[in-house]
């Protein structure tokens, strides 16, 4: 009954640093701990998943951004291939009207001439 007693009276290893309530309070301490770095980890989560819409949503922009960027060049391209159109007929315009001209100032020197 002696050896009982004694043993039940000496301290656990836990017990000796910390005492029955100590020990109590740092379980309930480390369980807090654990709660935080949880809710941390779930915010961090959600910080993740949100930067990653915000990333998504960016990359569909670009892409938008991009087909109207293609677009507005394929516009550009064929307006200069038609204003190259138009240079060439007002060019040829321009030779025609200097034949009809000249055409003309020859029919005119020979209605003087008759």
């Amino acid at each position: 009954s002696s050896r009982q007693t004694s043993s039940s009276m000496a301290p656990s290893s836990h017990s000796a640093s910390f005492g029955p309530m100590a020990e109590g309070a740092v379980i309930q301490d480390m369980q807090h701990q654990l709660t935080v770095c949880a809710a941390e980890r779930d915010a961090a989560l959600a910080s993740a998943a949100s930067l990653t819409r915000e990333r998504d949503s960016a990359l569909e922009q670009v892409s938008v951004c991009s087909r109207e960027r293609d677009a507005a060049c394929a516009e550009r391209d064929a307006t200069m291939v038609s204003l190259e159109a138009v240079s060439r007929e007002k060019e040829a315009t321009v030779v025609s009207m200097a034949s009809m001209q000249a055409n003309i100032h020859s029919l005119e020197e020979a209605l003087q001439r008759e």
